[in-house]
């Protein structure tokens, strides 16, 4: 998974994967990324995720995020950004 705030890509910085076995010889990667609450922001020209498998990396599936979204989170993790 990426994460592009306009054509920057931001880096997660706790990226988690966790590998379960699904056969004998196959197994299924699972993540959870956290981002900084200031990494994604309304000044971000387009917030975009994308997808992709490790059997075909080069077929990835790009989501653009709604801006009414983005400023939704933005305006959630507010409280975070205020210096005490």
């Amino acid at each position: 998974m990426r994460v592009l705030c306009g054509d920057r890509e931001v880096a997660p910085i706790h990226p988690f994967r966790i590998d379960t076995p699904i056969s004998e010889s196959e197994t299924m990667s699972e993540g959870l990324y956290v981002f900084d609450p200031d990494a994604l922001s309304p000044s971000c020209a387009g917030v975009k995720v994308v997808l992709s498998s490790q059997k075909q990396p080069e077929k990835a599936d790009t989501r653009a995020i709604d801006p009414g979204m983005v400023q939704r989170i933005w305006d959630d993790f507010a409280r975070y950004r205020v210096i005490p």
